[in-house]
């Protein structure tokens, strides 16, 4: 299957901020900027289409792996799809992962954006990479995870505080067998890798488990993309002893925060039908809209945990 994580959608109620970070800030570039197409807001809104503009940013070395950012124009309050969300939580998307050169200057950097970490910048326990990492928490319930890698070196550009493009993305989940047979086997996502996280007693760590109990946790996540790639993954993490809030139910567009995951690929009409031979209920069928100016084919699936996945081809 030739197909990428072209974009990660969020719900926000200010585009200029986050224009402001990741441009101003973190070096990356406006690809482009308009208004929601009113045959996909009819299909966000069922049929009652509503006013969205939107920006779609990215990082100049790459064209996947972009934020595309969506403001409705909505007369009441929007809430937050995972509010106070901690990466225990289950439901939606929880966060996505930056690279970044100096992970304590993005933390003394970020809390000046209004950004609060779970804790302290930490060794993440995923051999065999050697790397530290960051989780903040920011405007419209967004998490990001700030990575710094050692181990096996990597070279990122000069130049930018944000050196990379959303490389990966996580889910909780509330059953890991659950969750990776329907990405890899019913999807037919494919793996890149699969690690178990387990914590030294009584240690700091980046996730914010209190330390008497650290020794007690572990976790299982696999890494996975449409097509193997690993420049734009998604993951999913389960923490058998540890039971958070329950997002999953939080599906509507209209919820602040990480909306979905659009996946191009080519051959769309094939590929539904050959998953929906998988026993997969699709939430949105195969149907005509259009994204940035251009007509395409488009379709929707939820996860079982409730991260919505759109999937689009570009008509030639």
């Amino acid at each position: 299957m030739k197909a990428c994580l072209k974009d990660i959608v969020i719900i926000t109620t200010d585009l200029d901020y986050w224009k402001k970070l990741f441009c101003q800030y973190g070096g990356w570039e406006i690809v482009s900027e308009g208004y929601v197409s009113s045959s996909l807001s009819k299909i966000y809104f069922s049929e009652t289409p509503i006013k969205g503009s939107e920006c779609v940013l990215r990082f100049p070395h790459s064209d996947v792996g972009r934020i595309r950012f969506i403001k409705w124009e909505l007369p009441c309050r929007q809430d937050y799809k995972r509010p106070a969300g901690k990466i225990w939580d289950t439901g939606g998307i929880a966060d996505f992962d930056l690279r970044v050169h100096d992970i304590y200057k993005t933390y003394f950097d970020l809390q000046e954006w209004g950004w609060r970490p779970a804790y302290l910048p930490n060794r993440m326990p995923a051999p065999p990479f050697e790397l530290d990492e960051m989780l903040m928490s920011g405007p419209d319930g967004v998490m990001i995870a700030f990575i710094q890698r050692y181990q096996p070196p990597l070279e990122l550009p000069e130049g930018y505080l944000f050196p990379s493009q959303a490389y990966l993305s996580a889910m909780i989940v509330k059953d890991y067998v659950t969750a990776y047979d329907f990405f890899i086997n019913r999807l037919q996502f494919v793996t890149v890798t699969e690690l178990n996280i387990s914590f030294q007693d009584d240690v700091p760590n980046n996730f914010g488990i209190p330390r008497n109990f650290s020794q007690c946790i572990q976790g299982r996540l696999c890494m996975f993309s449409p097509d193997g790639g690993k420049e734009s993954m998604m993951e999913i993490i389960h923490w058998p002893q540890l039971r958070g809030e329950d997002y999953s139910a939080n599906t509507h567009p209209s919820l602040r925060g990480i909306f979905s995951y659009r996946i191009e690929l080519k051959n769309l009409t094939e590929y539904f039908t050959k998953i929906s031979d998988n026993n997969v209920k699709w939430h949105v069928p195969v149907k005509k809209t259009e994204i940035d100016g251009r007509f395409c084919l488009y379709c929707s699936i939820f996860s079982p945990d409730g991260a919505l996945l759109e999937f689009f081809e570009f008509e030639e």
